[in-house]
């Protein structure tokens, strides 16, 4: 990868300077050869699809323009959101556990992280059914967008909170039932695949 990367093209890519240091200048390389990883294990040159986040996007735009000097077939990419923070955060956060939901937090602990999370919604019930809440700005809202299994809904909960129809405890509960749901049946799955984990279990010799 270092071979193939000039110094110039790292620069203009990551806005580096004559000031950053050699790691920082050098570390695409390293991030850019997962890239290859599995045609080089597995010899088969059938294209990569690696799931990133935008933020991700520089790296494996480089890898796409020196893979035909490698002799690897182009990665492509697919894209994925980031789930926002319960707190406000812009994404979910290890060091504050109560930013996130876990699959092994208790039905008790989901209530309760979701009951307190960050609104669009104005101060009192008062002002909410007069002026409306702010959907836009909820992160509240985020989730119903992401956990939702119907547009429609999604769009009723947008409207009726605009409208000052939908209060934002109400909202929560709403989005407390639909990941009560996803927990369940995810916790079931998972306890089923114990069984057959097994059988997924891949023996890789690296060469």
């Amino acid at each position: 990868m270092g071979k193939k990367l000039t110094l110039s093209t790292v620069k203009h890519t990551f806005g580096f300077t004559d000031s950053t240091n050699v790691g920082a200048a050098f570390f695409p390389t390293l991030e850019i050869s997962v890239a290859f990883l599995p045609t080089e294990l597995y010899g088969e040159q059938v294209p990569v699809l690696i799931p990133t986040a935008i933020d991700q996007d520089p790296y494996f735009r480089l890898a796409r323009d020196i893979a035909d000097e490698l002799g690897y077939p182009k990665p492509s990419t697919i894209y994925s959101k980031f789930i926002p923070g319960l707190t406000g955060e812009d994404k979910m956060s290890a060091s504050n556990p109560d930013s996130a939901i876990y699959v092994t937090d208790s039905e008790k602990d989901v209530r309760r992280k979701i009951m307190n999370a960050l609104t669009g919604g104005q101060p009192t019930a008062e002002l909410q059914r007069k002026y409306g809440g702010d959907p836009d700005n909820c992160v509240v809202y985020k989730y119903h967008l992401l956990f939702q299994d119907s547009d429609e809904k999604v769009k009723r909960i947008y409207e009726d909170c605009k409208a000052g129809k939908l209060l934002c405890g109400e909202c929560k509960a709403m989005l407390f039932e639909r990941i009560r749901e996803f927990m369940k049946e995810h916790n079931e799955r998972r306890e089923r695949a114990k069984d057959v984990i097994e059988q997924y279990r891949i023996s890789v010799k690296f060469r």
